[in-house]
């Protein structure tokens, strides 16, 4: 019987605290791994201890520093702390690493802490200008909606600028 009780207390007390030491401790959210990443975009995540600077790096290439501490409640209760100011974030230019797959790596004092591995979509030039246009997608965000893009050259997307009920269509029997 009191092996029954220790074995009982051992997952009580030991399982979770194993579990919760095997929870991830920071995470690259933005480029996610199998992502699609076109335009001026950010570059975001969260970490909850950090000993240094938090930076990303493409390749060889320089750091690219990243602000750290902003809130981030849904993080408070994976690292035990109340204010959840575990955030990073910077803005990125993604056409400058030109079409086809990509590793982000970020670091922490150097520390190699999350990579993703993301694909990059161009429009042949690191900075559109001059571009304009819009498109309109039927069905889209519901079924019988139509949403329409426009261009915008400061965030180099097409952005959402209106979405509309699509006309019912009433067919009469021959």
């Amino acid at each position: 019987m009191l092996f029954l009780h220790s074995i009982c207390l051992i997952v009580v007390v030991l399982v979770p605290a194993v579990v919760r030491a095997a929870e991830p401790l920071a995470a690259l959210e933005i480029p996610n791994d199998g992502s699609k990443v076109s335009g001026i975009g950010v570059i975001s995540g969260w970490k909850c201890e950090a000993e240094g600077a938090i930076t990303i790096r493409f390749k060889d290439g320089d750091p690219i520093p990243t602000l750290y501490g902003f809130p981030r409640g849904d993080t408070a209760t994976v690292c035990g702390d109340d204010d959840g100011n575990n955030g990073f974030v910077t803005y990125f230019n993604w056409s400058l690493l030109g079409d086809g797959e990509h590793v982000a790596k970020a670091y922490d004092k150097d520390e190699l802490f999350a990579e993703s591995k993301f694909t990059v979509t161009t429009t042949g030039e690191p900075f559109l200008v001059g571009a304009s246009g819009e498109c309109v997608i039927p069905d889209f965000p519901s079924p019988r909606e139509s949403t329409t893009f426009e261009w915008n050259e400061k965030t180099q997307h097409l952005e959402m600028i209106r979405v509309e009920d699509l006309p019912t269509v009433i067919t009469i029997p021959q």
